[in-house]
């Protein structure tokens, strides 16, 4: 069981906090044919949410859940997001955070980011995998 990060971004289609809202609706996130680490997720795999981009709840982790099942796309194209899909996540057990997390008050602590001065590109890709310290950091942040 690994604990990754998926990272929504704004784009033409609205804010990332639209996005995941709407992907958390549906319990599906899409994985894209050019996603960083693609081929790594596995069921029962643990998904913590993260908000890129520079909209309401930017730059915050909003909440977690499970991979329940994991479709092959064959590269079938995305109407919504206009590009070719590799995978479909299937999620369950989701939660979302009373009090999203500021990646900001927990910056320092976070290993995997090693220029804390430039976060951000330590977010690109629309995937990251973390240990599960820093997952445990994250999911049991109290502001």
């Amino acid at each position: 069981m690994k604990h990754i990060i998926l990272i929504t971004s704004d784009s033409h289609n609205g804010q990332a906090l639209d996005t995941l809202e709407s992907r958390l609706l549906l319990k599906k996130w899409e994985i894209y044919q050019k996603t960083n680490l693609r081929r790594q997720f596995e069921v029962n795999d643990i998904v913590l949410f993260y908000i890129g981009g520079v909209g309401k709840l930017s730059q915050h982790f909003y909440g977690e859940g499970i991979i329940k099942n994991i479709t092959l796309e064959n590269e079938s194209y995305s109407e919504t997001s206009n590009v070719n899909l590799y995978s479909t996540l299937s999620l369950y057990k989701i939660r979302t955070y009373e009090n999203p997390v500021p990646i900001k008050t927990i910056l320092n602590k976070l290993n995997f980011i090693k220029n804390k001065l430039y976060y951000g590109v330590y977010l690109n890709g629309g995937v990251r995998i973390i240990n599960q310290k820093e997952y445990e950091l994250i999911s049991k942040y109290k502001a």
